[in-house]
């Protein structure tokens, strides 16, 4: 199910089905327009948008957190730049999307307004680490509008979704890690 929380004027959503990740051609799932006043664009994940979430899901697979397993990586031009997963330092949780921007270099932050970041949680390993919600929390979504990340590309339950930057202060979430 796509996250209504995320279709707010002006924001598109993508859906993508990660039944089969390791197949290119799988078709994406339409989800459902919703009502806004305006005529909100719903746009459909591409194959290159589902590989750097893929990518992001094998990133969490190296988070030593047992049961909540998250990756982010930053791409910038199609190329990563940075990557990240969520773990404990001293008793405090780094959050996979700060562990990713915490990890570019100071003089690269400045393009951080023309990259997007993917960030996806997956269950545990005996499981078959199926997806779950990772919408940003209140501060990595802080963290995110700082820089002026231009896409923010998350995993719920059973597929992806998009939230782009500008809309982070209009929607609050709470911190799932």
């Amino acid at each position: 199910m796509p996250d209504d929380r995320n279709a707010l004027n002006g924001s598109t959503i993508t859906a993508i089905n990660p039944g089969n990740q390791g197949n290119p051609s799988h078709l994406n799932k339409r989800i459902p327009r919703y009502k806004m006043g305006d005529d909100n664009v719903i746009k459909i994940s591409n194959d290159k948008q589902k590989y750097y979430l893929n990518i992001a899901a094998k990133i969490a697979t190296k988070s030593p957190v047992y049961t909540h397993k998250h990756g982010a990586i930053i791409v910038y031009k199609d190329i990563v730049i940075s990557s990240g997963y969520n773990f404990y330092i001293k008793g405090n949780s780094m959050h996979a999307e700060i562990s990713a921007i915490s990890k570019i270099n100071k003089k690269y932050k400045g393009i951080l307004n023309e990259c997007d970041i993917y960030v996806v949680r997956i269950g545990p390993n005996s499981l078959d680490n199926p997806l779950k919600y990772s919408r940003p929390c209140l501060d990595c979504e802080s963290t995110i509008m700082k820089y002026n990340i231009k896409n923010v590309y998350y995993s719920t339950s059973c597929e992806y979704d998009i939230v782009h930057g500008a809309i982070h202060n209009k929607n609050k979430c709470k911190c799932f890690l």
